[in-house]
């Protein structure tokens, strides 16, 4: 097997991504791990920015390629794969914080300054830290639609099939989380 399959952004190449998602469904290990090795990176990036926190994270990724692996018979091709495997992404993730906030009555940021600081944001300035914190200060449906179009650079048409949404309300969310994101990232430059 070739290791076209091993970019962690997710630019594959369409026969090679076809064929580890049918030797998938044939049930071969080696296909999960590669498809795996291919998107665990952004999978987990994505579900961090959603939940805010590395251990849900963690919980999150597995849980996604979990039901991935477990549905990929469902995969038609309709949509790319990583539309597919983001979309269940978010859904696990949303899973998490209606999990979280039936045991929690809010989520105070604070948790989070210690890793958001930590090791793998060592390169940050004080710009983007605050940038993370205001992120994590959205409305749930804001800092999907955000962090999906701002920071993960898929277009409306595409975060509307993964969040099966319309187009109009991936945009109108977005304009209102980037309202937010102004008030908020002045207030957090203001306390540096």
């Amino acid at each position: 097997m070739t290791e076209q399959h091993s970019n962690d952004s997710g630019q594959v190449m369409d026969i090679s991504e076809r064929t580890l998602i049918e030797q998938c469904k044939a049930g071969r290990r080696e296909a999960y791990q590669a498809l795996y090795d291919t998107y665990k990176n952004r999978v987990y990036a994505t579900v961090l920015r959603t939940l805010g926190n590395a251990e849900d994270a963690e919980d999150a990724l597995q849980e996604t390629f979990v039901k991935a692996f477990r549905h990929i018979a469902s995969f038609k091709g309709k949509s790319s794969f990583s539309t597919w495997l983001y979309r269940i992404a978010f859904n696990t993730a949303i899973e998490t914080v209606r999990t979280r906030k039936k045991h929690e009555n809010h989520l105070d940021i604070d948790e989070y300054a210690d890793f958001l600081a930590g090791a793998a944001f060592e390169s940050y300035s004080a710009e983007g830290i605050a940038l993370e914190k205001a992120i994590h200060e959205l409305p749930e449906g804001y800092r999907r639609i955000f962090v999906l179009y701002a920071v993960e650079g898929y277009k409306h048409h595409e975060i509307a099939k993964m969040l099966d949404i319309t187009e109009g309300t991936s945009k109108s969310q977005y304009f209102q989380a980037r309202k937010r994101m102004r008030k908020l990232l002045s207030k957090h430059l203001k306390e540096l």
